[in-house]
C-alpha cells in the first residue's frame, strides 16, 4: 500500500531490490505524473556513465571502472544475472523480474553462502584451475581488495609459498600433469609492482591499476603481452602451451650486435648466468678474466681461480645493484663506492660508477670496439697502501707485451713503479744508484774470494749469484712463495742479460716468472709466505764472527772459508725460522738479517753494512 494519495511508497516493485522485506529502498512514484525514468536507473541505478550508477551494496565496485581502478572495464548485469537480463538495459524474462528473488547466475557468477561470494573466478588465483578466495559479505562496502588479495593470497602448497610483495601470484611452483602449478613469479621476475606490466602490458599499466577499459582482466586467460620497451622490439612472445618465452630481451645475452636469446620454461628450474650469457660465447677479454666460471648469482664478487685460470666475479666490473640487470644497457662500474662492493672492488681508485668515459670511472673507450680500464686494483702494484694503478691493454684483443710482471709491479728489481722502498735499495752494495734491494741475492757483488779478487755472478762454485748450491737468489719467490715459485724472470731488464732462451749456459736460460697459485694473486692481500729453504750465502763471514752468539746461532760454515764451493748456510729453513708480523710489518729471527728484527719500512731503501752487521 502507498503512504499518500496518488503516490506509491515503500513498495518492492519500485525498489532497488536490495532487500525483499520492508522497509524498501524505493523510488517514489506519483500516479499520473511524469513518465518513470527509462531503463534501470529509476529503481536500481545504471551502468558506468549513466546519470545514476547502481550503488546498492558492492554493485558500483563491480560495474564502474572509473570508481574502481582495479576493474579495467565494467562488469555487465548479464554476467551475474543471465536468467533475468540479456544486457544492461534489457529484461530477458519478466517472470524473473520483481519476483523477490535474486536470480544469481551467469558466466561470472559463482555460489553464495550467507551473502558471500565463493567459487567465483573473478576472485581467484587466476590459474587455469583456480584457487578461489573467500570474500567479505556483499553488504560490506568498506572493505577493498588489492592485487595480492586474489593473486598473492596463497597460504599453502606442497612445499610452502613465498610472501607476495606486490600482488604477484605466489602459489607454489611444482610440476603437474596439467601444468597448472608452474609459477616463476618470484623476485627474479618481480622486483617491483611495475614489473607486472613488463609481461602483462595489455592488462596493467603499472602493476597497481589496470589499463583503463581493458577487457583482459578476469577473462580466464593469462594475456601475456610484452612491453617492448623492456622486453625488446624483436617480437617477444610467450607460448602458453609450451610455457616458453622467445625473443625476449630479458633472456638474451644482452649484446647490441649478435644478440642471442634463451627460451626458458615458465616454472622451470632456476637458471644460472650461463643460460643467457654462455661463458664460451662472451667476447673481449672475458676468457682471461672469467676462465670458464659460471657465476651463481648476480652480485658475484672476488677472485675464484682454478688451476691456471683467473675467475673474477662479474660484479668486479659490473654494477652490484641488480636494478642494472636487463635494463637495455651493458653497464660497467669499477667504483669502489658501489653498495656492497666486494673486497677487491673497494681497493679500486675509481669513484664513479656511471660507466664509460665518465669522470672518475676508470673506464675509457667505446663499447664493442675499444675499452681500457684504469684505477682498478686487479691491475695495480698490489701494495697494502699507496696503490699505483696500471693502464690495461685494450679489452678487445690487447695484451701486455714483454715483461708482464713489470706492467703492474715494476718487477724485480723495481725501478719503474713507485711503492714500498724496501723492495729495492738506492745504495745496495755494488749497485749504487740502481734499484736492487731485496732482489738478486745477499752480497750479489763485492764478495771477495781473496784479497783483490771478487766472487762474480755465474754458475761456478765460486759464484756469488746464480748457483742455488752456493748462493740463494733472493727474488719474489723467497718471500711470496705461495704466489710465485720461479726464482727469476727472464723477461726482466736486468735478469735477461744472462737469463734468456738460447743462452749457451743452459742453467741460465728460459725461466720466466709465473704465478703458481692464482688464489694468492690479486686477492686483495699481501701474502707473505717464505720459501722452505735454508738460505745460503757466499758472504762468508770471517771465522772470528762465529764466536759472536748472534751469528753462530744463525749460520753454519760449509766447505771451508773463501774456497770454491764454500758457503755459509742458515741453520733453519726460512719458513720455520722466520716470523712475519703483518700488523707491524716486521721480520724477526730471519737468517738474512742475522736474526735481527727488521721493519719492512726501515731505512727508506738504504741498506748499509751495519744494517745487518751490528757487531762491526
Amino acid at each position: 500500500m502507498g503512504t499518500a494519495y496518488g503516490t506509491c511508497r515503500n513498495i518492492y516493485c519500485h525498489s532497488d531490490g536490495a532487500t525483499t522485506t520492508p522497509p524498501f529502498n524505493d523510488y517514489a512514484v506519483t500516479w499520473g505524473a511524469a513518465d518513470f525514468p527509462t531503463g534501470c536507473t529509476g529503481c536500481h541505478g545504471g551502468q558506468q556513465g549513466s546519470g545514476n550508477v547502481i550503488a546498492s551494496n558492492n554493485h558500483r565496485k563491480h560495474v564502474d571502472a572509473s570508481y574502481n581502478g582495479g576493474l579495467g572495464t565494467g562488469i555487465g548485469c548479464v554476467e551475474c544475472h543471465a536468467t533475468t537480463v540479456s544486457g544492461n538495459l534489457t529484461i530477458a524474462d519478466k517472470a524473473r523480474h520483481v519476483n523477490r528473488f535474486k536470480d544469481y547466475s551467469g558466466p561470472r557468477a559463482g555460489t553464495i553462502a550467507a551473502g558471500t561470494c565463493s567459487n567465483v573466478y573473478c576472485h581467484s588465483s587466476g590459474q587455469r584451475s583456480p584457487a578461489y578466495r573467500t570474500m567479505v559479505p556483499w553488504s560490506d562496502t568498506a572493505t577493498t581488495y588489492g592485487c595480492s588479495s586474489c593473486h598473492g593470497a596463497s597460504t599453502a602448497g606442497p612445499a610452502g609459498v613465498f610472501v607476495s610483495r606486490f600482488g604477484e601470484p605466489n602459489y607454489n611452483n611444482y610440476s603437474s600433469a596439467d601444468r597448472n602449478w608452474f609459477n616463476s613469479h618470484n623476485p627474479k621476475h618481480v622486483r617491483s609492482a611495475g614489473d607486472c606490466s613488463t609481461c602483462h602490458a595489455g592488462t596493467t599499466q603499472n602493476g597497481v591499476s589496470l589499463v583503463p577499459g581493458t577487457t583482459l582482466h578476469v577473462n580466464t586467460q593469462k594475456n601475456v603481452t610484452f612491453n617492448t620497451a623492456v622486453a625488446g622490439g624483436n617480437s617477444p612472445s610467450y607460448n602458453d602451451l609450451s610455457r616458453r618465452c622467445t625473443n625476449v630481451y630479458c633472456h638474451s645475452n644482452g649484446q647490441q650486435t649478435g644478440r642471442a636469446y634463451a627460451t626458458p620454461r615458465w616454472g622451470g628450474s632456476a637458471q644460472d648466468c650461463n643460460a643467457c650469457h654462455p661463458i664460451a660465447g662472451l667476447g673481449g677479454a672475458h676468457g682471461i678474466h672469467v676462465g670458464g666460471m659460471i657465476p651463481t648469482f648476480y652480485a658475484y664478487t672476488g677472485n675464484h681461480p682454478v688451476g691456471a685460470a683467473y675467475r673474477y666475479g662479474c660484479a668486479n666490473c659490473h654494477p652490484m645493484d641488480p636494478v642494472h640487470h636487463i635494463d637495455g644497457h651493458i653497464d660497467l662500474s669499477l667504483s669502489k663506492n658501489d653498495v656492497n662492493a666486494g673486497g677487491l672492488k673497494t681497493k679500486n681508485g675509481a669513484t664513479n660508477g656511471s660507466g664509460l668515459n665518465s669522470a672518475g670511472s676508470g673506464l675509457t673507450g667505446t663499447t664493442g670496439a675499444s675499452v681500457r680500464c684504469a684505477s682498478v686494483y686487479c691491475h695495480s702494484n698490489g701494495y697494502a697502501a699507496n696503490l699505483v694503478y696500471a693502464a690495461t691493454p685494450d679489452w678487445y684483443g690487447g695484451s701486455f707485451a714483454g715483461d708482464r710482471c713489470a706492467a703492474c709491479h715494476g718487477n724485480s728489481p723495481n725501478s719503474t713503479i713507485a711503492g714500498s722502498s724496501s723492495h729495492y735499495n738506492n745504495r745496495f752494495l755494488g749497485y749504487t744508484g740502481v734499484a736492487g734491494g731485496h732482489q738478486i741475492g745477499i752480497h750479489a757483488m763485492n764478495i771477495y774470494s781473496s784479497p783483490g779478487k771478487r766472487a762474480t755472478a755465474g754458475t761456478t762454485g765460486s759464484s756469488s749469484h746464480g748457483n742455488a748450491a752456493t748462493a740463494t737468489t733472493i727474488s719474489c719467490n723467497i718471500c711470496h712463495y705461495e704466489t710465485v715459485t720461479t726464482a727469476r724472470n727472464d723477461d726482466n731488464a736486468v735478469c735477461k742479460t744472462c737469463h734468456y732462451d738460447g743462452n749457451a749456459v743452459g742453467a741460465l736460460s728460459g725461466n720466466r716468472a709465473a704465478i703458481a697459485d692464482r688464489s694468492k694473486h690479486v686477492n686483495g692481500l699481501v701474502d707473505v709466505a717464505f720459501k722452505p729453504v735454508a738460505v745460503i750465502s757466499k758472504a762468508q763471514m770471517r771465522p772470528a764472527s762465529f764466536a759472536i752468539a748472534t751469528y753462530s746461532s744463525v749460520w753454519k760454515r760449509n766447505g771451508g772459508y773463501k774456497v770454491s764451493g764454500a758457503n755459509d748456510s742458515a741453520k733453519q729453513a726460512l719458513d720455520t725460522a722466520t716470523m712475519w708480523d703483518g700488523g707491524t710489518k716486521t721480520c724477526s729471527n730471519i737468517a738474512c738479517h742475522n736474526g735481527q728484527s727488521v721493519k719492512w719500512t726501515d731505512n727508506n731503501g738504504i741498506t748499509e753494512c751495519v744494517s745487518c752487521h751490528s757487531a762491526m
